[in-house]
């Protein structure tokens, strides 16, 4: 989480929240404070901090199919998750707790009160557009956060699977493809 005096950004993981923590340690005029990248903390929502009442919310998003790709992977990676495939093809993330769906832990954020988001597609612009009403970024700044993008490529793994074809995963996740089309003009 990165709070500053007008906003709070909350880090939902796998939605390119650790280049974002790069991007804010570029942009910090002194006055946010910022997660250590390192903390499991990091990802608490909006209502486990009281400095973030009263902020504008912002936080990441990324459309259902890659999500669910980076997240399984990632577990399987970091967490010893046996069969990443089976939970991509139905739709769920596995969480140390069982499988939950991305609606589930989406409602985990609050994410109807988020004012500005941040799309993984779209990271450095959207950072610059979303953050810079906030903190002054200048154009040196823009030309290094337009490049700043960190992906250890876990998706590489399992690149036999179609993010755009996740037919159950959105079935069974309607309030993240619906978030997922008003975010994005071409869904």
């Amino acid at each position: 989480m990165v709070i500053g005096r007008d906003f709070v950004w909350a880090h939902m993981g796998k939605t390119g929240g650790n280049s974002c923590y790069k991007m804010f340690a570029l942009v910090n005029d002194g006055s946010l404070v910022i997660d250590d990248i390192d903390d499991p903390a990091k990802h608490r929502a909006f209502e486990q901090e009281s400095r973030a009442e009263g902020k504008a919310r912002i936080m990441n998003f990324r459309r259902l199919g890659t999500w669910l790709i980076s997240h399984n992977t990632h577990m399987a990676v970091w967490e010893g998750l046996p069969n990443p495939e089976y939970y991509i093809a139905e739709g769920l993330a596995w969480c140390r707790t069982g499988a939950i769906t991305a609606d589930e832990l989406l409602s985990r954020y609050q994410f109807e009160d988020v004012k500005h988001w941040i799309l993984t597609e779209y990271l450095g612009e959207d950072f610059i557009s979303a953050i810079g009403m906030y903190l002054k970024i200048g154009r040196r700044q823009k030309s290094i956060l337009r490049g700043t993008h960190e992906n250890r490529g876990y998706a590489k793994i399992l690149d036999k699977f179609d993010p755009n074809s996740c037919k159950k995963g959105y079935e069974r996740n309607p309030v993240w493809a619906t978030l997922e089309k008003k975010l994005y003009r071409d869904a």
